[in-house]
């Protein structure tokens, strides 16, 4: 077994207008190699850069977008499926066919009853009714559905651009 002590330099980042302390542990391992937590509220974002065109993991993360810097730590989607408008939009499809013939009004009155009760926007893509299967096609994943800014996401970058102002706070020399 071969163990190794290294130095981690570790910023906690207080007083923070809308999020909890965040701490940040840099480890720069040789010039252009280097890894990034973060961590707030109990949840931590990690990652490494083999080849930055920086020499320290502060300078590269300060000069990165925070969307690539989100994408790096971690896998969530910037988007998500809006619920709602994606009912309000099946709905009017179903209400376009009633209008011009192609269903009866009990036929339309259960679709849009089976419609609202979908719960998860992943079960539009995998359920087996067959009202939402007939309104989306044998392809549903195809079906464009109406999305909205993922919250998650948003905290997330909201984290990444603190911890950045702190990055150059704390280490003004090397931008």
């Amino acid at each position: 077994m071969n163990i190794e002590r290294k130095k981690v330099e570790t910023l906690r980042i207080t007083d923070i207008e809308g999020l909890d302390p965040v701490t940040v542990m840099l480890e720069n391992f040789e010039p252009g190699k280097g890894k990034i937590t973060i961590e707030c509220y109990g949840e931590s974002w990690s990652t490494y850069w083999g080849s930055m065109g920086c020499d320290t993991v502060e300078a590269f993360f300060c000069s990165c977008d925070e969307h690539y810097i989100a994408k790096n730590l971690s896998s969530i989607d910037s988007d998500v499926i809006d619920v709602e408008a994606t009912i309000n939009q099946l709905k009017k499809i179903v209400i376009e066919q009633r209008k011009t013939g192609l269903i009866e009004k009990r036929e339309a009155r259960k679709q849009i009853i089976e419609i609202e009760e979908i719960e998860n926007p992943h079960d539009w893509i995998r359920w087996g009714g067959d009202s939402v299967n007939e309104l989306l096609g044998c392809e549903p994943w195809h079906f464009d559905f109406p999305t909205k800014p993922n919250h998650h996401y948003e905290y997330l970058c909201r984290i990444i651009n603190t911890v950045k102002r702190a990055l150059r706070e704390a280490f003004p020399c090397n931008q």
